[in-house]
């Protein structure tokens, strides 16, 4: 974990299992159907026990310094030759929330998939740890995500996606 307080990021190899890996791509096979990404996948119950999987949680925990981790969203990014999401250089910024509010410390209120989605202030997002499982061998010929060592530190280059 100390190269995620100075890197903004950390690899973890080895986490989950081939065998793992194998039965959530079939769990996700029906709800993909050709497309780039998917988003609520919480709501797949192989996602769901996964997101609380105690090797997941623990990690979250052990980032965050904290003695309790929630998970609360899931999103699929299917990339393949055919479909990718093309998405700029950015910090994701914008949380899930369970109702609209008229904190002024929460901006840039919008609607995804019917979930209320707005522009968390500082304090929230120190409470947040993005893990992302990749299902598939990951190297830097196909695709996958790229993050700027540090730039977690700065608010330059946010925007609320």
């Amino acid at each position: 974990m100390d190269s995620f307080e100075a890197r903004g990021y950390a690899v973890i190899p080895g986490v989950l299992s081939n065998a793992e890996c194998d039965h959530l791509k079939q769990a996700l096979k029906a709800g993909t159907s050709g497309r780039a990404g998917s988003r609520h996948l919480m709501l797949n119950p192989a996602v769901l026990a996964l997101a609380n999987d105690d090797k997941l949680t623990t990690l979250a925990r052990r980032t965050l310094s904290t003695s309790t981790a929630i998970p609360f969203r899931a999103t699929l990014f299917n990339k393949t030759s055919k479909a990718n999401w093309l998405i700029p250089w950015h910090q994701d910024t914008a949380l899930p929330l369970t109702s609209h509010s008229d904190d002024p410390e929460w901006t840039s209120w919008s609607q995804k998939g019917g979930i209320w989605h707005a522009h968390a202030p500082e304090w929230a997002l120190k409470q947040v740890v993005a893990l992302r499982i990749h299902l598939d061998p990951s190297t830097s010929d196909n695709g996958p995500l790229r993050a700027i060592p540090g730039s977690h530190l700065s608010s330059v280059g946010r925007t609320s996606r």
